[in-house]
């Protein structure tokens, strides 16, 4: 997948060395990168963690941050400074994490993801406890700030559009 910046949309990219706390603790690996290439050992139902320090830039004040990822393996824990900010359960899907209440522009924080890859992943065949798992981050992660918004009301309906299909009809304040 391939993540194109709206206009206006700040970013930070997350791609690079990121610490590997597993068999090997605090190994550097690269993001993205797949662990398995890398000669990593990874099994499944064992919590793996990524962890990195990255500062946020100053530009972001005043703005919503969102932590953005692709194609993420069964659960990740996502951890800012030690508090967990979100649980992601659902594998390979993108998903975007608002982190506003987490970080502060201008410092520093440490960001941790523990991942898990699950025997009982709904999006594999069944794999025995222990047996080779897949964790990992295999497209672009990066921070965006994106401006405050001022959407009060969204609603929408579908009505007949008179020949024989749908439409879409939304009000916005």
């Amino acid at each position: 997948m391939v993540i194109i910046p709206d206009e206006g949309v700040l970013e930070l990219n997350l791609n690079g060395s990121w610490e590997f706390w597993g068999e090997e603790p605090g190994r550097i690996v690269q993001v993205p990168g797949d662990l398995y290439a890398l000669g990593v050992s990874v099994v499944t139902d064992k919590a793996y963690e990524y962890r990195r320090q990255l500062t946020v830039p100053e530009v972001f004040r005043g703005k919503r941050i969102f932590l953005e990822l692709a194609s993420i393996h069964d659960d990740t824990e996502i951890i800012v400074n030690k508090k967990t900010a979100a649980v992601n359960r659902i594998p390979y899907m993108d998903c975007r994490i608002e982190l506003t209440q987490f970080l502060t522009p201008g410092e520093t924080a440490e960001l941790a993801l523990h991942c898990i890859s699950r025997s009982d992943s709904l999006t594999s065949s069944p794999r025995l406890p222990g047996a080779p798992g897949m964790v990992g981050f295999l497209h672009t992660m990066r921070l965006t700030a994106l401006e405050q918004s001022l959407l009060t009301v969204f609603r929408y309906e579908t009505l007949p559009d008179g020949q024989g299909g749908t439409m879409l009809k939304l009000h916005m304040e």
